[in-house]
């Protein structure tokens, strides 16, 4: 775009031709009803947007509804399955412990059969935890 003109280089282009280039680099003017129409259309995209960007925000927060719930669901399962597993290794230790009910297990049976327990017990209790209290939240990708 050209620089503005000086008065005094107007009036030395009195007599001259028209430049009809100058005429072109001039914006069009605009009308109020143009200038307020082009506001109603970006008001009416930015609406949209947030709209969308709302229903976004509720899916995340359903998700998280959901893992909640789940997680709660999976704990109480994992606890059940802890306790029904220790009850039956403590069981067996007490029957062998018993004689006169002619159950017995070597020691060796028994070491192992406390030791895979305790080892399994613990495992699926740092997986639930980690699981349910995970130390970084989770973040869904954009």
């Amino acid at each position: 775009m050209s620089s503005p003109q000086k008065p005094a280089d107007s009036l030395a282009q009195l007599g001259q031709p028209l430049d009809v280039a100058l005429i072109k680099e001039q914006p069009p003017a605009t009308s109020a009803s143009d200038v307020l129409a082009e506001q109603s259309e970006r008001d009416k995209l930015e609406i949209a947007r947030l709209e969308l960007e709302n229903k976004k925000i509720g899916s995340e927060l359903d998700d998280l509804k959901q893992d909640r719930d789940e997680r709660l669901k999976y704990a109480s399962r994992a606890y059940c399955l802890l306790v029904a597993w220790l009850a039956v290794v403590v069981t067996t230790v007490i029957l062998n412990g018993i004689t006169s009910l002619g159950f017995a297990l070597s020691d060796a049976v028994i070491l192992m059969l406390l030791g895979t327990s305790t080892t399994g017990v613990i495992s699926i209790f740092l997986i639930v935890a980690n699981y349910l209290f995970p130390k970084t939240p989770r973040t869904k990708p954009h």
